[in-house]
């Protein structure tokens, strides 16, 4: 007889993800702290190392959450609850530093060259994780702070975009 239940993830599997996740989130830390320290001096190297680390930790949460939603119930739901709290450190992590890098940049005086089109992406990061904040579970975690450092994020990153000048398009021929 077939055992379809082989397939399903096994909770070391998924603990063994939690851990990286873990590890992931500690490592966002230290790039938060860096990019937050170092947007007064106008530097976006420390913002975008931070960036990149999200988006590793992005895709190790699309990876669990599958592996979750494949597991028993009963065995899921202690590690959904670790996991959920990790996400939500995360996407508050992310709004705040955000916040605080864009408003800075936006104190600052000149803008980094090509920080038009670098930091345009942002945008639909952090739209993305408001909406991630409002569903399900997270809609009961989400502070009125947090909240409002998301609108605030927003808003700053959408000045600094139409404060700084695209980079030219050198492929456009005049003559």
């Amino acid at each position: 007889m077939l055992d379809l239940t082989e397939n399903r993830p096994r909770p070391v599997d998924a603990k063994v993800l939690l851990a990286a996740l873990d590890r992931q989130a500690g490592a966002a830390v230290g790039l938060a702290a860096e990019a937050q320290a170092k947007a007064a001096q106008s530097a976006l190297v420390p913002y975008l190392r931070f960036r990149r680390q999200i988006e590793e930790f992005r895709s190790l949460v699309s990876l669990i959450e599958d592996r979750l939603e494949n597991m028993e119930p009963g065995r899921a739901q202690a590690l959904r609850a670790n996991f959920e709290q990790l996400d939500m450190l995360v996407l508050t992590l992310t709004i705040r530093t955000a916040r605080m890098v864009f408003r800075t940049l936006l104190s600052g005086g000149a803008m980094p060259l090509g920080a038009h089109e670098v930091l345009a992406p942002d945008l639909d990061n952090l739209r993305e994780a408001g909406q991630r904040l409002t569903q399900g579970a997270y809609s009961q975690m989400l502070s009125a702070r947090t909240a409002q450092d998301l609108a605030e994020a927003v808003e700053a990153l959408r000045e600094v975009i139409a404060r700084t000048p695209p980079l030219p398009d050198f492929s456009v021929r005049t003559m």
